[in-house]
């Protein structure tokens, strides 16, 4: 959910909803730690099993789990296995992220893009 709040808070602010696209972005990072502390391996479900039929995405391995019992690779793997490193990169990118340029200058996201790179420096000391 964490990436889903990320990723509204990028569309708020490319259609500069300024106050708006931040409050998805601290939800974001409120709740991002709930994200992290799930283990690499864990087979997550991905909805209801009338609609996506029992389905699992496998965090960090970039697979899903079939019902049946085998595993195959997910064609979009950052969509499923978002990290800190994935938004410090989003929030840094030089182009191709072009919805934060109304917000680069602000305190706020310099703030914002501070904390995430602690995220994922933490992340990559555990």
């Amino acid at each position: 959910y964490f990436h889903s709040y990320f990723m509204a808070g990028c569309a708020y602010f490319g259609c500069g909803v300024v106050e708006e696209g931040f409050r998805c972005l601290d939800r974001a990072l409120e709740i991002y730690p709930e994200w992290a502390k799930i283990p690499s391996g864990t087979a997550m479900e991905v909805g209801d099993i009338h609609v996506f039929g029992g389905v699992k995405v496998i965090k960090g391995e970039n697979l899903l789990a079939l019902p049946d019992g085998t595993r195959e690779p997910i064609a979009y793997e950052y969509l499923f296995n978002p990290n800190a490193e994935s938004m410090y990169s989003a929030l840094t990118a030089p182009y191709g992220w072009e919805w934060f340029n109304s917000v680069r200058t602000y305190d706020r996201f310099k703030e914002y893009t501070a904390r995430v790179k602690e995220l994922m420096d933490a992340e990559k000391k555990a």
